[in-house]
């Protein structure tokens, strides 16, 4: 789930696209989207790349880790 919180850590510019491609995926198919979903919007080579970014997005307070998230899907 997004986090709606007002105190917030800065994100990098790499962050900030992969949390503004979450946040539009989900607004478009009520889901979030797969790692590779991820990987593949933003170019990246490797997906263990997305799973930083989301752990970093998670930390940050931009994401909620779900409890059981499934089918590869980052949390919302």
């Amino acid at each position: 789930m997004v986090n709606r919180s007002t105190k917030k850590t800065q994100l990098t510019e790499s962050q900030k696209v992969v949390f503004d491609f979450i946040k539009s995926f989900i607004r478009s198919r009520s889901v979030p989207p797969s790692y590779r979903e991820i990987q593949s919007h933003c170019g990246y080579k490797a997906v263990g790349t997305v799973q930083d970014h989301v752990r970093a997005l998670i930390e940050k307070g931009y994401l909620e880790k779900a409890e059981l998230q499934g089918q590869g899907r980052v949390a919302r």
